[in-house]
């Protein structure tokens, strides 16, 4: 699997992960950093764009900030 490209749903939200192929069977990680501009409740979405037929996989990050 290659990720092509990962888009967050806001601008409060960074992504880096590895430009590499994932070969079968392995795995890979997507780091994600969320600097709320408020403390309280967060939903974010981000869309990983692959060559695979189900993409973009949605993945979503939810929780609590505490500034």
């Amino acid at each position: 699997m290659i990720i092509n490209h990962v888009s967050t749903s806001c601008g409060c939200t960074a992504v880096e992960w590895d430009k590499q192929p994932i070969e079968p069977g392995k795995t890979a990680d997507i780091k994600v950093e969320i600097k709320p501009e408020e403390d309280g409740y967060f939903n974010k979405t981000i869309d990983v764009y692959c060559n695979v037929k189900e993409s973009p996989i949605k993945l979503t990050i939810s929780g609590t900030a505490n500034k």
